[in-house]
Order: C-alpha cells, then sequence, then structure tokens
C-alpha cells in the first residue's frame, strides 16, 4: 500500500470502490489529478482544444480564455465586472438566507 499522504485520497476511493490498485495504478492517478495534468488534458479542459479555444473560450473580443485558469481559490472574482459581482453576492445571500451553508471561496 502507497504511504503518499497525497494518494491516501486514491486509495480510499479505490476501497469504497470495491477496487484494488497497484502501488504504480496508485501513483499514475494521483498524478494524473494533479491540477497542472488536469490543465494540461483534453478530456478535462476543453479549451486546450484549437477550435473550441477561439470559437468557445473568449470574453469580448478577447480569445484564448482558460476554462482552468490558475487554480486558485477566488480567483473567479478577478473575472467578474463590479455590477456580475454585486448581482452574484445578492443571489447568494438571497437563496442561502435562512440555511447554515456557506460559498467557501476564500483561501
Amino acid at each position: 500500500m502507497p504511504t503518499s499522504c497525497s494518494s491516501r485520497p486514491v486509495v480510499k476511493i479505490a476501497e469504497f470502490l470495491g477496487r484494488s490498485l497497484t502501488d504504480e495504478q496508485t501513483d499514475e492517478v494521483t498524478a494524473n489529478c494533479t491540477f497542472a495534468a488536469m490543465k494540461e488534458n483534453l478530456a478535462t479542459n476543453y479549451s486546450r482544444d484549437p477550435v473550441l479555444k477561439e470559437k468557445e473560450f473568449k470574453r469580448g473580443n478577447e480569445t484564448g480564455i482558460e476554462f482552468i485558469r490558475k487554480g486558485q481559490v477566488g480567483d473567479w472574482r478577478n473575472w467578474f465586472s463590479p455590477q456580475q459581482l454585486e448581482a452574484f453576492e445578492a443571489f447568494d445571500r438571497e437563496k442561502m438566507a435562512g440555511t447554515d451553508l456557506t460559498f467557501e471561496d476564500e483561501d
């Protein structure tokens, strides 16, 4: 059984699914689940596809927007206009009122 802290979730998920993985398989899954690997993978980041990148991932005249951008909590705020941010915060307050659920978007 692997001893790496970063592979423990992979082992727990495999056990939950009734699967047993070799150390090599566990290491491979762990490596492929890093932010950097997922950002480069066309299966998880369609904005790496050259055709989609120019057609679908754009903001105004700016093309080449990344679907998986930085991997930083709260970075989405940098993409909202002040009006969009205000509208989102109002929506969040209204819909979450009376619940103990919170929107964790800061480190």
